[in-house]
């Protein structure tokens, strides 16, 4: 009898309410995939649950990302990673994927020669994002012509 005491003991107090199990630490990234342009930034966030402590640690295969989740990607087109990883749980991490590509833009005509007052329509292509629009200036200022935002040059 007194055997079977000391194991109910040893065992839970004999039988009573047992222990809870410790909760398990999630971590979660948002966005969990993006595509950007090279050298271009992007701002992660991280969740926590099952912990009180939220806070996390950030590391990336490629750029840099500083401990606020601001992502810098590399001048290199590829797929990268970012991971935040628990503090509280160093085990428990969650991994995003960041789609970088290089952006060039093509004009056509490359080169041209005008009249005075002549004008000419330009295109531009854009490859390597999704947004492909363009903003037309003149480097020379007015006394180099001047260029509307479709495109059309008028020379000097």
């Amino acid at each position: 009898m007194a055997l079977c005491a000391a194991i109910s003991a040893a065992c839970g107090r004999g039988g009573g309410a047992q222990g809870t199990a410790p909760a398990i630490v999630e971590v979660s990234i948002d966005p969990a995939a993006v595509a950007i342009a090279g050298g271009g930034t992007i701002r992660f966030i991280a969740a926590v649950a099952g912990t009180p402590d939220a806070a996390v640690t950030w590391s990336t295969d490629a750029g840099t990302i500083d401990q606020s989740g601001i992502y810098t990607a590399p001048n290199a087109p590829g797929t990268f990673s970012v991971t935040a990883r628990s503090r509280a749980d160093p085990g428990r991490s969650a991994t995003a994927f960041v789609s970088v590509s290089t952006i060039s833009v093509e004009l056509s005509p490359q080169a041209v020669t005008l009249a005075p007052e002549a004008m000419q329509q330009f295109t531009a292509l854009v490859t390597g994002s999704t947004d492909t629009r363009v903003s037309w200036t003149i480097t020379e200022g007015p006394q180099g012509g001047s260029i509307d935002q479709a495109g059309t040059y008028t020379a000097p």
